[in-house]
């Protein structure tokens, strides 16, 4: 079965990750005819100073005590790679928006302002983050009890160190521009709320859970909007009702879809434990939701960084064997579904929603060739 990966990370936290012709490579290897191209943004700062360990290398979201912040080269810099390529193996890739920070009032401008620099590039926008474990708390900005006039969002539930909602002005205006321009987006938001320690440990809190505050925002614009990992993550698990609050977001937001990604949420789908829902459960959702979920690896180009005797050992890039296994984690789930529903949710969801896309934002890019996007 050939597949569409929609969910892979060209770098990690550190920005480091893996040549192009490289991973067209391993997908090619793994049965995988096309991909998007999602940098990820949020860079981990390298505090040389810290006194953590392994703390101190810039490597993921968790081991260091230091904050991140949006690298919004992120984006120019996969202007260039991609446009490197030829002009068959770009058609092999859908690379997404991904340098600014959704919380920022200014993340419409970069949108407009990377589409008139880089035209033909950009199919989409993502994978953007509101509340994701400990990175959104880490996120180099002041808390919103700080900065709002009255009342707190009901997404925000820790005032002390909250600095992302799902009611963000600036977040609203950014997916009405993706629908006006035509960019689908990936949107990675925790289906309940959760507090991480930079050493892993963790506190869940499912009771505080998103689903009512998805549902809002995809009632304030039409754009088409891919929940990332329906909503999980390495410390999120699903709860046992999961999957039918899950339909419940997509029967309420018709223009909406989730992605099966990230070998985490995979493995809950395949060997659950008596607090998830079950495979059939799972089986029994793809079938009534078949023309509204995609898959997607969640890899990132680049192994992690370490220290070792005293000394910085960087990661290595990513291994087509490595790439292979994690394409393979949900074949059980495939068997079951059968071929017509497994080539929906592999392949041709992807290829219906973003061979539009790069339809409606090259004529959006032609129309704006002239005009000062750059600069409003």
């Amino acid at each position: 079965m050939k597949k569409i990966d929609s969910h892979y990370n060209i770098n990690n936290y550190a920005f480091q990750g893996v040549p192009l012709r490289k991973y067209l490579e391993h997908m090619l290897s793994a049965g995988v005819v096309r991909s998007v191209l999602m940098p990820l943004p949020i860079q981990q700062r390298w505090e040389q100073l810290e006194k953590w360990g392994d703390g101190a290398l810039p490597n993921t979201w968790l081991g260091s005590e230091a904050d991140m912040f949006y690298y919004s080269a992120a984006d120019p810099i996969l202007a260039a790679l991609f446009r490197e390529l030829e002009p068959i193996e770009r058609l092999r890739f859908d690379p997404h928006l991904s340098g600014m920070n959704p919380m920022d009032g200014n993340a419409s401008k970069h949108v407009r302002r990377m589409l008139t620099t880089f035209p033909g590039v950009f199919n989409g926008i993502g994978e953007l983050t509101v509340h994701k474990e400990c990175v959104s708390d880490k996120m180099g900005a002041r808390p919103l009890a700080e900065v709002m006039h009255g009342t707190l969002p009901p997404d925000v539930y820790d005032s002390a160190n909250g600095k992302a909602t799902l009611y963000s002005p600036a977040l609203v205006a950014l997916l009405q521009l993706a629908h006006e321009i035509g960019l689908p987006v990936t949107l990675h938001c925790d289906a309940y709320h959760s507090k991480v320690k930079a050493n892993g440990d963790a506190m869940v809190n499912p009771e505080w859970a998103h689903y009512a505050h998805l549902q809002w925002l995809g009632a304030q614009s039409n754009a088409q909007v891919i929940w990332a990992h329906a909503g999980l993550g390495k410390y999120v698990r699903p709860t046992q009702h999961h999957v039918e609050m899950v339909a419940q977001v997509l029967d309420n937001n018709a223009h909406w879809r989730v992605n099966l990604s990230w070998g985490y949420i995979q493995k809950y789908i395949i060997n659950p434990d008596d607090t998830m829902p079950s495979t059939s459960e799972w089986v029994a959702f793809c079938e009534a939701y078949q023309d509204r979920i995609l898959w997607g690896t969640d890899l990132t180009g680049h192994t992690r960084n370490v220290i070792e005797g005293g000394e910085v050992k960087f990661g290595r890039p990513l291994s087509a064997e490595s790439y292979q296994a994690e394409c393979a984690i949900l074949d059980p789930l495939w068997d079951r579904l059968g071929d017509a529903v497994a080539t929906k949710i592999c392949h041709d969801n992807h290829a219906v929603i973003f061979d539009e896309a790069r339809r409606r934002v090259r004529e959006w890019e032609a129309f704006n060739a002239n005009r000062d996007q750059a600069w409003k």
